[in-house]
């Protein structure tokens, strides 16, 4: 497809950087002279300085042939009007990032949406606010993605002193029916991510990502020291969108929530907007309004202020305290590798969040769905075996499964199974896929 993104900052070119393995015509629009020569220094796209809101700037970029146009600057106008005049271009498929909650809200997303010709919204704050409380409902895993309605998880564990086989070759953990019940996706360390075989080990601190059926989750969190706890009180540092949107999801499912920021007027429109949730205004140091919060009877603290450090700061003074869980929004994707080992349980990424619902989308069409993680560059992708394909009839260690991909899971009659070598692909199977970057057009080309 021919793609014009608006915005070359961290979303355009994290969208740039997956899209650009599956050999999309991509050109990067951004007002900022600084900005389009990095993005053209050091990737393999077309770039033009000007703004995404001007008709002869987008006519520049080839509105007139373009499949689709991704507006993900960090100015909604712009992004709308960008949209707009795709629209009346003929351009079939429009995203656009918004921010500004009066167009999403009191019924005009669809108004918005049917004006300027939009196909998405993507709402960042609203994207981390659903990880956020997918991963404090599901609080064994530093990630968690469910499929066919819960009966498959994709998680991703940090491995810690409990581990009692650390360094045991693969194919040697467990047992035989044990291992028949679990899927080793990859192994992330701070330095590399290791699609394991069979003579790989795990180490302490390793990030591991594996795939089970839902019914052998107890077994599976049990082997690797995990309970799966149920979080019931939680302290949110940050009165911001992000805050107050996390804070509403959680209060929707019974859970205690204290809200903590130092903005007093954020604190007022919290306390306003959230009744069920205890709102407390830091006169003094965060610390000691943590404290007095009762930080030490908290099962999970999230960080997601406007502040970076000050958001890893608190999450380990927190984890210090003996915190269960911890959540940090952290800006800079460099740092995520690290998060873990220094000991917090997970980092968000605004940017990050919003490149990857937006891949997503652009993903759509014989796949089924799409979950993209933080921390590693990888996807879990479920898709349809088309009618009469090559691949039924053969097992799967005869498919051909390209490197840097596993298979995950196959569905069939609408049960998720954990395949083995010896698995044989039927006539309507669904199959979810971990890949790399790199093995993801080869995927989609296998499965086509």
């Amino acid at each position: 497809m021919k793609i014009i993104i608006i915005g070359g900052g961290a979303v355009g070119t994290a969208l740039a950087k997956k899209l650009a393995f599956e050999k999309h015509d991509l050109t990067i629009i951004d007002k900022d002279p600084g900005v389009t020569r990095v993005v053209g220094e050091t990737l393999d796209v077309a770039v033009i300085t000007g703004s995404g809101s001007h008709i002869n700037v987008l006519e520049r970029a080839g509105i007139a042939d373009a499949d689709m146009l991704i507006a993900a600057s960090g100015t909604d106008e712009v992004n709308l009007v960008a949209c707009m005049l795709a629209n009346h271009a003929g351009v079939r498929h429009k995203i656009a990032r918004i921010r500004d909650p009066e167009f999403y809200t009191s019924g005009s997303a669809e108004r918005t949406k049917t004006e300027f010709g939009i196909n998405l919204f993507i709402r960042p704050e609203s994207e981390v606010a659903d990880e956020v409380a997918r991963l404090i409902l599901r609080s064994f895993a530093s990630e968690v993605f469910e499929f066919e309605n819960g009966s498959l998880l994709i998680a991703c564990l940090k491995v810690d002193e409990s581990f009692q086989q650390a360094g045991v070759p693969i194919r040697q953990i467990g047992n035989e029916d044990f291992r028949r019940k679990l899927r080793l996706l990859a192994i992330r360390r701070p330095d590399k991510t290791i699609i394991p075989g069979g003579d790989d080990s795990i180490r302490h601190k390793d990030l591991i990502f594996l795939a089970t059926e839902s019914r052998h989750l107890s077994k599976i969190l049990s082997f690797f020291g995990k309970t799966d706890t149920k979080l019931r009180r939680i302290m949110i540092l940050g009165a911001n969108i992000i805050g107050m949107e996390i804070a509403e999801r959680l209060c929707a499912v019974g859970l205690k929530v204290k809200l903590i920021d130092r903005n007093r007027p954020a604190c007022l429109e919290a306390a306003a907007r959230l009744p069920d949730v205890d709102v407390l205004h830091s006169e003094k140091s965060e610390i000691d309004t943590m404290a007095l919060a009762g930080v030490l009877e908290t099962d999970a603290f999230i960080a997601v202020s406007d502040d970076e450090e000050n958001n890893i700061l608190l999450n380990l003074i927190a984890r210090h305290l003996g915190v269960n869980r911890t959540i940090a929004l952290v800006s800079r994707s460099s740092y995520q590798p690290f998060m873990g080992s220094i000991g917090i349980d997970t980092s968000i990424n605004l940017q990050q969040a919003t490149a990857n619902a937006i891949v997503r989308f652009v993903r759509k069409g014989e796949i089924v769905s799409v979950a993209s993680f933080h921390g590693i560059e990888a996807e879990a992708i479920e898709m349809a075996l088309p009618t009469g394909s090559a691949l039924v009839g053969t097992m799967l260690k005869d498919a051909g499964i390209p490197q840097g991909a596993v298979l995950a899971a196959i569905v069939r009659d609408g049960k998720a199974r954990i395949p083995v070598g010896e698995t044989v692909f039927a006539e309507g199977d669904k199959a979810i896929v971990f890949a790399l970057p790199k093995a993801i057009p080869e995927i989609e080309r296998l499965f086509s």
